[in-house]
C-alpha cells in the first residue's frame, strides 16, 4: 500500500533488495506527538544567503513543469543502518562510568526516505546499497505513490543521484543542493532522531533491526516529522509561492 493524497497520516515503510521483487511491510496510522528538546548536535539552521534563489526556482519550475497539477516540495537522503553497536552520550552520576555492549558485523542495509517540510508526510524504502539502479527504484515507486502531483526533490549531489542513466518519472524533478552542504537537507535531522533511540541496542539478525527500525518509523507522527523538517528557509521559499 502507499500513501494517499488525502488528508491521513500515514507513513509507509517498503522494502526491496535490489532487482527483486519490492515487499511491501507495515503502515501504522498516526500516533501521539512526542515532545522533544533541543539536540546539541542538531545541524546548524542554513544561511540564507545560500539558499536566496530557492523561491524563483520553485516558481520556475511550477511555470513551466507543473502540467495544471499540485506541487507539493520533498527532501530525500539515504541512511546506513546496521548491526554494528551505535554510541553516544548518556547522564550517570559523578564518578561513575556507563558500560555497554559492543558488536562490530558488518551486515547493513540502506534506507531511502522522503519527507515533505510542510505537511510532515513521509515515505521510505528499504534497499541493499546505495546505487543508481536503487535510487531509480525509489523514484519510481515514490512517483507511483503521489501521482497526481508535481513533486519536487531536494537532494544532493551524490554520484547516485546524478548519474544520466536514471529515468526519471514524469511527476518528479530534482533539486541539487550545493556541494558539501548536507546542514540544508532536513532528512538529516530525521537520521539523527531516529538514531538516538538505537544507541546501545543490539540486535541478532538484520531482520531483527528491520522490524525495529520500521515499528519505529510507523510511530513518527506528521507533527513530529514537521518540526524536524520543517526548515524556515524550505517554508518561507513556499509561503512567497504558495504551491
Amino acid at each position: 500500500m502507499v500513501p494517499s493524497n488525502s488528508g491521513s497520516a500515514m507513513n509507509v515503510v517498503l522494502r526491496c533488495r535490489t532487482k527483486p521483487s519490492i515487499k511491501p511491510s507495515t503502515i501504522a496510522s498516526e500516533q501521539n506527538s512526542r515532545c522533544l528538546g533541543p539536540a546539541p548536535d542538531r545541524p546548524r539552521r542554513p544561511s540564507s544567503k545560500r539558499i536566496k534563489k530557492l523561491p524563483d526556482l520553485i516558481t520556475v519550475m511550477t511555470t513551466h513543469f507543473g502540467q495544471s497539477r499540485p506541487v507539493r516540495y520533498w527532501c530525500t537522503d539515504e541512511s546506513r543502518w546496521g548491526l554494528k553497536s551505535l554510541t553516544g552520550r548518556v547522564i550517570t552520576l559523578r564518578g561513575i562510568k556507563p558500560v555497554t555492549l559492543l558488536q562490530w558485523p558488518r551486515d547493513a542495509f540502506w534506507l531511502y526516505g522522503a519527507v515533505e517540510p510542510l505537511t510532515g508526510q513521509s515515505f521510505f524504502y528499504r534497499f541493499s546499497h546505495v546505487d543508481a539502479v536503487c535510487f531509480e527504484l525509489f523514484l519510481q515507486e515514490f512517483g507511483a505513490a503521489f501521482p497526481h502531483t508535481m513533486n519536487l526533490v531536494q537532494m544532493d549531489q551524490a554520484g547516485a543521484h546524478v548519474t544520466a542513466q536514471i529515468r526519471w518519472p514524469d511527476n518528479v524533478l530534482p533539486i541539487l543542493q550545493p556541494s558539501h552542504s548536507p546542514e540544508l537537507n532536513p532528512v538529516e535531522r530525521l537520521w539523527q532522531d531516529l538514531r538516538k533511540h538505537f544507541k546501545g541496542l543490539n540486535f541478532k539478525t538484520i531482520a531483527q533491526l528491520e522490524e525495529a527500525l520500521f515499528t519505529r518509523i510507523n510511530e513518527l507522527s506528521r507533527q513530529t516529522v514537521q518540526s524536524l523538517t520543517g526548515y524556515s528557509y524550505i517554508l518561507d521559499a513556499l509561503a512567497m509561492k504558495v504551491i
